[in-house]
């Protein structure tokens, strides 16, 4: 990875996180719960019983990036209390919002050689996802082309 793509990498996850606390700020996340901060950079998987206790939980790393999605929401719902928040964002499928013959070459390159991108997502696949685990979706906002989630455990 050439310097110059590195530092527009870590300038784009700055600019997110720096969202993500803005969205999650502005929906009144107690200042003062118990809150599990999933990262980005050095995302891992916890043991249920280290999820169970908290009231939030922040993913800020996007769906679309993690491996084994399905393993994770299923995990993350299973260890969580009912009433917690779970909070994410997700990039949205752009090949949902235009027709195929209108995607730009290099949008099409681009979206193509993400490698960070596992999938690709709309906001109907995130709740039925979402849903499917026992999840309610009480929000959903797109900032700067990335969709931020709150949702609550049912």
């Amino acid at each position: 990875m050439t310097e110059e793509l590195l530092i527009r990498e870590k300038a784009t996850l700055k600019q997110t996180n720096l969202d993500f606390y803005n969205y999650i700020n502005n929906l009144g996340l107690r200042k003062k719960s118990r809150t599990l901060i999933l990262s980005a950079v050095s995302f891992f998987y916890y043991e249920p019983s280290e999820v169970y206790k908290f009231k939030d939980v922040v993913c800020l790393k996007n769906l679309n990036s993690i491996e084994k999605l399905d393993s994770f929401i299923t995990s993350i719902s299973v260890s969580l209390k009912i009433g917690t928040n779970f909070y994410g964002c997700f990039i949205n499928n752009k090949f949902g919002q235009k027709s195929f013959k209108y995607f730009s070459f290099f949008e099409f390159i681009t979206l193509l050689i993400d490698t960070k991108m596992k999938r690709l997502m709309s906001q109907k696949d995130v709740s039925i996802l979402l849903a499917a685990n026992n999840f309610k979706i009480l929000d959903m906002k797109e900032i700067n082309g990335i969709i931020y989630f709150y949702s609550k455990k049912l």
